[in-house]
């Protein structure tokens, strides 16, 4: 039976609970992987499961299943675990008003318009500029897309119907002459491989040439440097030390916490602002209406350098007397929705990258992320660096981490630029408690940090 007339059959009146909810998710997805020219996976992975979940007197049941014919009787023996249990301080459920959400916008261009063999196709056309240069060692080639759908309905009359789409593939290569070596990679994101190839192929062999300077690339003294940081480590900067500290079940429970980001706190200049938006199709931070159906907002985390909102699932906006922002997330039917982010980003400025340069006397260019942690203290490892001397970039500089405080960063960022960028992926994604990887993406402009760790 279609998935739509399934979730109308559930009667959530004959249920003696507060709330309930249903989500239903089918997905596909695709991963390619290719070591040295040789193939070494080829898979395709289906999957059609339901996450359904009750609430009475403050506690919740839940359960995943892909058992699809006995979602009534799943329903009620979920009602009959929850009242066992002692009863909280009852959770007020906000009210919301009777919705459908129809949002399909990728089943004329998914990833599943083209075959596996297309697929593999696209990654082969990238092995003979990898093995053709004499300096790479153990090229390798992953690609990996998938599509989802997902139903949801509710209690109060909530329902929707969606899909997620994305593909892409990493080219990842270690240069080596003699005893020196750089490792690099590039990564696309498209929404089909369809017509990908010749541009993919051009962005690689410019890669190659870019990354080459750095094989005999001299080592960065360890110091502090005012530093411009190009738009993807601006988005690592953004997602890691700041966005994770916005999401607000960490603050739970936690009056330091909440006290440390106050809204309306000054941590930043007034040309500084950070955004959560899972309005942007075609990334993979994409997000029309969130996994409790809760449409997405825009959200400001900072608003000209003031402390402005967080990010919310229902119940924690509830317990902190705020307002939903359409957060809750799961990484697939199996989990229940947690508070995540989708795209966050800081909101461009008005000066070219050019002119953040040219304010530069002595001081590092920063460009790309191999990867990134934190949360009040944070390490990102760059993928190149250049010197900046009088304001010119100078050569290449090997770096292999940044560092700092998340707040003093903050009130340390001079000036953003207006080269704003969102970096998607179709690989990886972020990590929460046992939920990895999610897709979301960040992004943002150039912009000038007074001062930074390198090392």
């Amino acid at each position: 039976m279609e998935n739509s007339k399934l979730l109308k059959e559930i009667d959530f009146n004959s249920l003696n609970v507060d709330y309930a909810d249903i989500r239903v998710e089918k997905t596909d997805e695709t991963k390619i992987v290719y070591q040295s020219g040789d193939l070494r996976e080829a898979t395709t992975s289906p999957s059609l499961g339901a996450f359904l979940r009750v609430l009475k007197d403050g506690n919740w049941a839940f359960k995943s299943t892909t058992e699809l014919n006995s979602l009534q009787s799943e329903f009620e023996a979920l009602e009959g675990r929850v009242s066992l249990l002692p009863a909280k301080n009852k959770l007020s459920w906000p009210k919301r008003d009777s919705q459908h959400y129809e949002v399909m916008r990728y089943q004329d261009k998914s990833c599943n318009k083209a075959s596996l063999k297309e697929k593999k196709d696209f990654c082969e056309a990238l092995l003979p500029t990898l093995e053709s240069e004499k300096l790479i060692q153990g090229p390798m080639v992953i690609y990996k897309d998938q599509y989802k759908e997902k139903w949801f309905m509710s209690s109060d009359g909530v329902s929707y119907h969606y899909d997620y789409n994305h593909a892409g593939a990493y080219a990842i290569f270690t240069l080596k002459d003699g005893d020196q070596i750089y490792e690099d990679s590039v990564k696309y994101f498209f929404q089909n491989v369809h017509g990908q190839s010749k541009s993919a192929i051009s962005e690689l062999e410019k890669a190659i040439e870019k990354a080459k300077p750095f094989i005999h690339a001299p080592t960065v003294e360890p110091g502090k440097y005012k530093v411009v940081l190009d738009s993807e480590i601006t988005g690592i900067f953004t997602h890691e030390s700041f966005g994770h500290k916005s999401e607000a079940d960490f603050m739970l429970g936690d009056e330091a916490m909440k006290e440390e980001w106050q809204i309306g706190k000054s941590v930043g200049s007034e040309n500084l602002s950070i955004v959560d938006d899972g309005n942007w199709p075609e990334t993979s931070g994409d997000l029309p209406v969130d996994d409790e159906g809760n449409l997405k907002t825009k959200t400001y985390l900072i608003k000209n350098g003031k402390l402005a909102g967080r990010l919310h699932s229902t119940q924690t906006a509830v317990l902190l007397d705020e307002v939903p922002t359409g957060n809750a997330r799961a990484m697939n039917f199996q989990y229940e929705p947690i508070v995540r982010m989708t795209n966050t980003y800081i909101e461009k400025g008005e000066k070219s990258l050019e002119e953040l340069i040219s304010q530069i006397d002595d001081g590092l260019y920063i460009v790309g992320a191999k990867h990134g942690m934190g949360m009040s203290t944070f390490t990102i490892a760059p993928s190149k660096a250049y010197k900046i001397l009088n304001g010119k970039l100078c050569g290449p500089v090997k770096v292999s981490v940044i560092s700092g405080n998340v707040f003093e960063t903050l009130n340390l960022i001079e000036e953003v630029g207006s080269d704003f960028h969102i970096a998607s992926s179709s690989l990886g994604g972020c990590g929460k408690m046992e939920q990895f990887p999610l897709p979301v993406a960040d992004g943002g402009p150039s912009i000038i940090v007074k001062e930074m760790t390198v090392s």
